[in-house]
Formats: C-alpha cells, sequence, structure tokens
C-alpha cells in the first residue's frame, strides 16, 4: 500500500512507495501467465444490446502520452487488436457516428488497460435534439448555429468538469436544425451568439436565444434520451449583444486560447484562440451578467507526444452592466511540476507467490486534494489539471501542469 505525502505543487518532492501487493486492474484480462511483452491490447465494440460493431474507430494512447495514439478499426465481428505497444497503462476508447460511449463518465477515473489486456467497448446510440429556429414574424433564421448543452447527465448529476458535452449545428434553409449523437442527459439549446466556432457566423454579435425564447436564466431544459429525438423550437429575439476584449501578456511565443465561463459555472460558455503574433481578443453576443476569462498557453513544443506544458492566467471577473467592457489584460504563469519515483518490494504474502514479477509501467501516480482543500477549487482551472502520470522503467515520474495548493499522493497499482 501507498505511503501518502502531503506536498505543495511549487516544489520538487521525492516521493517513495512500497507496494506489497497488486490490486485488482479495472480490464477484462486473459490469462494470468499472458507474456507482458507481447506488445498487444484487443477487444470488441459492441452496442447495448451486445451485437457487434463493424467500422467502429478505437483510440489507444498511453497514460504519459499527449497525442492521439494509436488507431485501428473494429472488423466484420466488432473486433479489434492493436499491436507494437510498448509496456504501459493505455486508455482505450471508440468513436462511432451517431454513437457515443455508453456508462458513465468521469474524466478523473478513467479505465487504464495493460498489454495483454482484453477490452470490451460499449456504444450506444446517441439522442437527437431537433426543431425550427424563426424570427418575432415566424420566418425562418437561416444558417444560425444552434448549441446544446448538457446541464446533467442521465442520473441527474450535473455535467462534470472536463466532460461538458456539447454539439452544434447551423439551420437549414427552411430554418430547421438536428443535432444528433448526444449522450442521454439534460439540456439547454440557444442559437446565436460565436460559441466555439472560429468561422464568422452573421449572428455572432447577437446575445444567445435559448428555447422557447428567453435568456440563460430561464431557458427550458431538453430531456434527451438514447435513440430517441426531442423538439425544441427557438423564437429568435435578435438582440445584439455586448463585448468584453482586451489583451494576453504569455510566457513563449505560441498561440493562446481564452476560455469565458459564466462566474460559478463550470460549463464553458465560450472560446476564443488567438494564433502566434496576435494578442488581441474580443467575445461577442454577451447580455448583461458576471463572466470569467481564464488564458492557457501551450509553452512546449506541440509536436512533442509528452503532455504538453501550460501557462495559465489567473481567472478574471468581469461584469457586463450595458456596455462593453475593454482593456481586459490576462496574463499567463507557468504551472507546477511535481517529480517523484516509485520503487518496489517484493512481498511475501502468500497470494502474491507465482504471479510474473509486476513493472512500474503499469502504475499510475495521482494527486488528490485534502477534502479541506476543495473549497477553494476554480472550476476554469481545474480542466487543466493533470493529476494522474505512469512512471517510467526506472520508477521515476512528472505531473505536469499542476496549480499551486496541497496535495497528497496516490498510486494505483494495476498488476493482477
Amino acid at each position: 500500500m501507498g505511503i501518502q505525502k502531503l506536498i505543495t505543487a511549487s516544489s520538487l518532492i521525492i516521493a517513495l512507495f512500497t507496494v506489497l501487493c497488486a490490486q485488482q486492474a479495472p480490464a477484462t484480462p486473459k490469462k494470468a501467465d499472458e507474456p507482458v511483452t507481447n506488445g498487444v491490447i484487443d477487444g470488441k465494440v459492441v452496442n447495448e444490446s451486445g451485437q457487434s460493431m463493424a467500422g467502429a474507430t478505437v483510440f489507444v494512447r498511453a497514460v504519459n502520452s499527449s497525442g492521439a495514439g494509436r488507431t485501428t478499426t473494429s472488423d466484420i465481428e466488432g473486433n479489434f487488436r492493436v499491436f507494437g505497444l510498448e509496456p504501459a497503462l493505455y486508455t482505450v476508447s471508440a468513436n462511432v457516428p451517431a454513437y457515443t460511449m455508453a456508462g458513465p463518465v468521469d474524466p478523473t477515473t478513467p479505465a487504464y488497460y495493460r498489454l495483454g489486456d482484453t477490452v470490451r467497448i460499449e456504444m450506444m446510440r446517441g439522442g437527437a435534439i431537433t426543431g425550427t429556429v424563426t424570427n418575432a414574424v415566424g420566418e425562418p433564421v437561416v444558417a444560425v448555429r444552434v448549441r446544446a448543452t448538457m446541464i446533467r447527465d442521465a442520473r441527474g448529476e450535473p455535467a462534470k468538469l472536463l466532460s461538458y458535452i456539447w454539439g452544434e449545428q447551423p439551420t437549414d434553409d427552411r430554418g430547421v436544425y438536428r443535432i444528433y449523437g448526444l449522450r442521454p442527459g439534460t439540456y439547454i439549446v440557444s442559437a446565436g451568439g460565436s460559441g466555439f466556432s472560429s468561422s464568422f457566423n452573421p449572428y455572432d454579435g447577437d446575445v444567445p436565444t435559448f428555447a422557447p425564447s428567453s435568456t440563460r436564466d430561464t431557458a427550458a431544459e431538453v430531456i434527451v434520451r438514447s435513440g430517441e429525438d426531442s423538439t425544441a423550437d427557438i423564437r429568435y429575439r435578435g438582440e445584439p449583444g455586448h463585448v468584453i476584449s482586451g489583451t494576453t501578456k504569455i510566457v513563449g511565443t505560441s498561440g493562446v486560447s481564452i476560455m469565458l465561463t459564466q462566474a460559478g459555472s463550470p460549463i464553458p460558455f465560450a472560446n476564443t484562440f488567438q494564433p502566434p503574433g496576435s494578442r488581441g481578443f474580443a467575445f461577442n453576443g454577451l447580455d448583461d451578467g458576471d463572466y470569467e476569462l481564464v488564458a492557457q498557453e501551450a509553452t512546449s513544443n506541440p509536436a512533442s507526444t509528452t503532455m504538453p506544458v501550460f501557462a495559465l492566467s489567473e481567472p478574471k471577473r468581469v461584469s457586463v452592466r450595458g456596455a462593453d467592457v475593454t482593456g481586459i489584460e490576462l496574463t499567463t504563469r507557468p504551472l507546477g511540476l511535481v517529480s517523484g519515483k516509485i520503487t518496489l518490494e517484493s512481498s511475501k504474502a502468500p497470494e502474491c507467490q507465482g504471479k510474473r514479477p509486476p513493472l512500474l509501467a503499469e502504475m499510475v501516480v495521482r494527486l488528490q486534494r485534502p477534502e479541506k482543500e476543495t473549497d477553494k477549487e476554480d472550476p476554469q482551472t481545474l480542466r487543466l489539471l493533470s493529476n494522474s502520470a505512469s512512471p517510467d522503467a526506472t520508477g521515476a515520474f512528472q505531473l505536469r501542469n499542476v496549480i499551486p495548493g496541497k496535495y497528497q499522493f496516490e498510486p494505483w497499482f494495476y498488476a493482477r
């Protein structure tokens, strides 16, 4: 079992863990004597009825990698097999048009798999939201962007950080839209405003109109169920919004992403990206209210396969009251780095005898905030917290992009 240690993220800490015996891995294992060097993870993609799904795109990514990892496609029987993998822990996911992965999504506790594991991926038919956007005289509003944002999942729990779900589609020449492939849950639907798209739209400067014809505070809630269509018609208000604009001061020379949320909400409201050399930003189509801005900059080589290093600004609270707000300045600062090392000690416990020696690469070290520290967490900045890492062959590990604070080490051991 692990020795927990309280740390400050801005300092360099060496951690020593003694692992006495293996915990059960959250995977469907092969035989206990499966060779660790076979470099293979395989499995099957099925729908919610257990039927095979051919042509699914499967993604296999190592814990410490920032890239897309390896991809493959399921065969006619839904089977897939990825070869040539290095010993490590991996996440496995799939994508099928109009489908979504079944089960709850919690990015803070992903399922990890080792070489030799067989993975069953269950997909379920996504739901859809459809409707018509019309103006005050009932005429169709053409080519306005409509977006659906999840506020609660199918269990009634608030949409989790890092897994907020949204979809966007423009209306056609009849003013009709249809957003499909949505996870079951409760959504709000809006038309207009800039949102997350980087392309110009003539309605970007308008305050978003929420179904049926309201502001965010009084928006109707839409229930989405698997394989079913829900209807949300919108009477577009066409009210011009205000602008929040400013500049950024960054650590390096890369581009910078600025995220806007409504104050107190973990769900992003809009996002904009400023390419290298451009330091000005603007958010259009904003109603009166309180907002928070955070700038994020990747300071390491974006082509690297390791987790990029980020710099982050302090959240900036901005109040819009009947006029544009200009002159906002966001300054990014590097986040913390925690380094350490894990050593393994042999166990004489009877249940551990006869098992193959475990690999350090099959462990994950997670950082957990003490319970009394969770009240200080900020919804904007938490989404960047790199709270887990896997050690290399020598046991060394690095946790990047750690927000200053107090944490506890929590080792997770996936050997059988």
